[in-house]
């Protein structure tokens, strides 16, 4: 090695230890900066394509069918974990066919403008404030062999603009502070029906219509998951989200989360699986796959970095010489149908009696 890269090199270690001590880099799970953390997607207009799919349900339904008028909404938090109001952001939006994206940095023209615009596509939605209504797109031949279209929201926030962000990142420039970029597919059906609908269109499904048993045209369509998550503070139940949504801690407190769901509503949420053996199509049903991603604010942290699969969290810790006053916790609960949203727990740390 050169002498003098290998003296810088060495003064470069020296003051990096030097400065361990004075300088921590926050956890990912830790909000300590205004940023985007997901864009929530709900079907707001059903279009004229089976209306029975609606079923029952308290919670949105993220699955959509062509016709209808769709909504993004982007989730930009500041460091407390406070969600910004619509009006504060601005959005741009793209729809990518089944690419999932992977392209974003190639400028595309406007979906308006495509004479075949479908759900294979790569074109320009549109733009919004925080949230984004477009109508769901004709079917195309790649989206009825697999339903799950890919979407590319740019949000810009602190008074950028979407479309600044967009061509920044066009540019490749460095500069990118006060945009969020995320990736989003929305599953098309339920699958069954949209597939007889696609056939019905002169579509080729990828399961042969006549081995449809009946029953598959009765799943209803994806609603979006809500979590019941039990409290324990110190060891000692505290109480159930969503019943309770405030909870009080003291400086050094042990916070533990498990997850639940409600099973009447994840009963309803089962959906048929077709599986090919032996030259024939066999149906099963099968429970969603539920996960959380889990944030902090404030004077909480999580002891570890939680698995994506479990249930049971790692413990958060209150920090012991936290101040009174308000932190939060924020759950970003998935299904394996592409449903994301929102949820949160407030902590009101209090002074040791």
């Amino acid at each position: 090695m050169d002498p003098r890269l290998a003296t810088l090199v060495a003064a470069s270690l020296a003051g990096l230890v030097s400065l361990a001590c004075n300088f921590q880099i926050p956890e990912p799970t830790y909000l300590h900066a205004t940023r985007l953390l997901t864009a929530s997607g709900e079907v707001v207009s059903f279009g004229p394509l089976n209306p029975d799919r609606i079923g029952v349900g308290t919670t949105a339904v993220n699955e959509a069918m062509p016709g209808d008028l769709y909504r993004f909404e982007m989730v930009v938090v500041d460091p407390d974990g406070r969600p910004r109001p619509a009006e504060q952001l601005d959005s741009l939006w793209f729809q990518c066919g089944l690419e999932a994206c992977i392209d974003e940095t190639e400028p595309m023209l406007p979906c308006a403008e495509l004479d075949d615009w479908s759900l294979d596509s790569r074109c320009e939605l549109g733009a919004g404030d925080g949230q984004f209504e477009f109508e769901i797109a004709g079917l195309g031949p790649k989206v009825v062999e697999d339903h799950k279209p890919a979407f590319f929201g740019v949000v810009g926030y602190d008074g950028r603009s979407a479309r600044d962000c967009w061509e920044s990142r066009l540019a490749l420039e460095a500069s990118l502070a006060s945009c969020g970029f995320i990736k989003r597919r929305i599953a098309i059906g339920p699958t069954w029906w949209m597939l007889a609908y696609a056939d019905s269109e002169g579509f080729v499904s990828p399961v042969p219509i006549e081995q449809f048993p009946a029953p598959v045209f009765y799943q209803f369509a994806n609603r979006r998951p809500r979590p019941e998550v039990t409290v324990a503070i110190d060891g000692e139940l505290a109480g159930t989200y969503p019943e309770t949504e405030h909870f009080r801690v003291t400086p050094g407190a042990l916070v533990e989360l498990e997850f639940g769901y409600e099973l009447g509503a994840q009963y309803l949420q089962s959906y048929f699986e077709a599986r090919h053996l032996g030259g024939y199509w066999w149906f099963v049903i099968d429970g969603e796959r539920l996960s959380a991603e889990l944030y902090t604010t404030g004077d909480m942290h999580l002891s570890s970095v939680p698995s994506p699969t479990s249930v049971r969290l790692p413990p958060i810790v209150v920090d012991e010489l936290a101040e009174p006053g308000s932190s939060r916790v924020l759950i970003i609960p998935r299904d394996d149908r592409f449903s994301q949203a929102l949820e949160t727990i407030a902590f009101e740390i209090e002074a040791e009696p």
